[in-house]
C-alpha cells in the first residue's frame, strides 16, 4: 500500500501551486497510457478532418497559450505559434481537426513540455490565485485559480479522448 498525494509545487501562490500540481498529475496520467505508441498512432484520424491524438495534443497546447499567455499574462498568441500548432484548422465545437504534425510522440511531448514550462514561469507572475482576469472577447471575469481548475479538467478531458483514441486505432 502507498500513500498518495498532490502538494502544491513551491515558489507559488499556495492555491496556483496546488492547481498547478493537480493540472501536472493529470497530464502525468494520461501520457503514461499512450507511451510507446508509434507516429502512425498518433497521427491516425478515422476521417479526414476527424480528431487524432496529435491533433488533442495542439488543442491542449492551444488552451494553455490562450488561458495562460493571452488570459492570464496578456501575451496574445502569436500568429508564429497559430501556424506551427495548426490552431487556425482546430474547430473542436464542429469536430473539426487539422492533419497532425509529422512528429512522433517524443515530438508532441517535448512541444507540450515547451508549452508547459513557459506556463509555469508566466504563473509564477501570475499574482494570487483570486486575482480576476478578463478575456478580451468576454465580460466576465476569471480568477487564476479557476483558469487552471478549468486547464486540469481540460487536460484530463482531452487525455482521456487520446487514451480512446489509441483503443480504436489498435482496433483498426
Amino acid at each position: 500500500m502507498r500513500d498518495l498525494d498532490i502538494p502544491p509545487v513551491e515558489g507559488y501562490d499556495p492555491e496556483v501551486g496546488l492547481l498547478i500540481s493537480v493540472m501536472q498529475d493529470a497530464t502525468r496520467e494520461w501520457r503514461k497510457e499512450i507511451v510507446g505508441l508509434p507516429k502512425s498512432a498518433i497521427t491516425w484520424q478515422e476521417t479526414p478532418t476527424g480528431v487524432s491524438i496529435g491533433s488533442l495534443m495542439l488543442h491542449m497546447i492551444e488552451a494553455e497559450l490562450w488561458w495562460i499567455g493571452e488570459v492570464i499574462g496578456g501575451i496574445p498568441v502569436s500568429q508564429e505559434n497559430v501556424e506551427r500548432f495548426r490552431l487556425a484548422e482546430i474547430d473542436q465545437y464542429e469536430d473539426t481537426w487539422p492533419v497532425p504534425l509529422d512528429l512522433d510522440l517524443e515530438g508532441y511531448f517535448a512541444l507540450m513540455d515547451g508549452i508547459r514550462d513557459r506556463t509555469l514561469t508566466l504563473l509564477k507572475e501570475a499574482g494570487p490565485s483570486t486575482r480576476l482576469v478578463h478575456r478580451p472577447d468576454k465580460e466576465n471575469g476569471y480568477s487564476v485559480r479557476w483558469i487552471l481548475s478549468h486547464l486540469a479538467q481540460h487536460e484530463s478531458y482531452h487525455g482521456g479522448q487520446a487514451v480512446l483514441l489509441m483503443k480504436r486505432w489498435q482496433r483498426a
